[in-house]
């Protein structure tokens, strides 16, 4: 069975007859994502946070109302970014979503860009559930690091290969973040750098997954 453990509501590419995490990004997105997730045999995996762009749309009630509601969602997402789309207040909003996963016993699906150590010092003492590091790109001595705590990482095409080389084979997951491929070619490219077919890398994704999303009742 194909997952994509990382998407959003305009993903116009993923595969019919595979489950999608579907992440909010604002507050705006919560009420679709719970609709598509409702719905009668859905594979939508519904996950509610606020994205680090948007921080400054936080509204920690609604947010926390959410998950509370929905005991099959997941937090997310949410985390840090540096770069040029940097937020004031977003430090305070990831801290929220972690305090959410681990009041909720929820996995956390985490964003970073160019924030990779401001992110480890602020989760190292905190984190009590297992997160994904959606695409990391950062620096590759913390994934090690990361791992001890309880993460998992995501890949799709394009990501970078020593990231993926990097990763044990028990914690990595296919994504495609809403772009303009399916995540049957993210297992193909992931495949592809670790020297391995895309059938048995879809097995072992498929298996990685099954452990952590434990909110979730996988079926294939």
């Amino acid at each position: 069975m194909l997952i994509d453990i990382h998407t959003h509501l305009d993903d116009a590419f993923y595969d019919e007859n595979g489950y999608r995490v579907v992440n909010a990004v604002d507050p705006d997105d919560y009420e679709a994502i719970h609709e598509e997730a409702s719905k009668e045999n859905s594979k939508v995996i519904p996950a509610y946070g606020v994205h680090p762009w948007y921080a400054d749309k936080i509204d920690k009630e609604l947010l926390e109302k959410y998950i509370a509601d929905n005991p099959d969602a997941y937090v997310g997402e949410t985390g840090l970014d540096y770069g040029k789309r940097s937020c004031a207040g977003q430090e305070d909003v990831f801290l929220f979503h972690i305090e959410l996963a681990n009041k909720y016993d929820r996995p956390l699906m985490v964003h970073c860009y160019n924030a990779s150590h401001q992110m480890y010092e602020m989760i190292k003492d905190r984190i009590k559930v297992p997160f994904l590091m959606h695409r990391y790109s950062d620096d590759i001595n913390l994934l090690p690091k990361f791992i001890k705590l309880g993460a998992f990482f995501s890949y799709g095409m394009g990501a970078p290969i020593d990231k993926i080389e990097k990763t044990p084979l028990d914690r990595i997951l296919s994504e495609t973040d809403a772009k303009t491929f399916t995540v049957s070619r993210s297992v193909g490219y992931i495949a592809d750098a670790l020297k391995k077919d895309a059938e048995s890398m879809k097995e072992i994704i498929w298996k990685n997954a099954k452990t952590f999303l434990t909110k979730s009742n996988l079926n294939g």
